[in-house]
């Protein structure tokens, strides 16, 4: 009786919370995007060495057009 801890059914929002924080975990450990397809994590990554390349060269008419194809959110 003594020393006994009641144990108490896992409610569903705890579990949806602790799952998120696992996501929230892995996202910022791995740097991958929960919500991406590959694709689309690829085009992301073509879009940043664009970006990074056009900072590079400090020309501001790369990074406007680098805006304006659409490649910079």
């Amino acid at each position: 009786m003594f020393g006994k801890k009641k144990t108490e059914p896992v409610r569903e929002d705890q579990v949806k919370r602790l799952h998120n924080l696992a996501l929230d975990k892995w996202v910022a450990d791995t740097g991958a995007s929960a919500f991406n397809s590959p694709a689309q994590e690829l085009e992301q990554k073509r879009a940043q060495a664009a970006l990074d390349a056009a900072k590079r060269n400090s020309s501001a008419a790369e990074i406007a057009a680098a805006r304006q194809s659409g490649h910079l959110d």
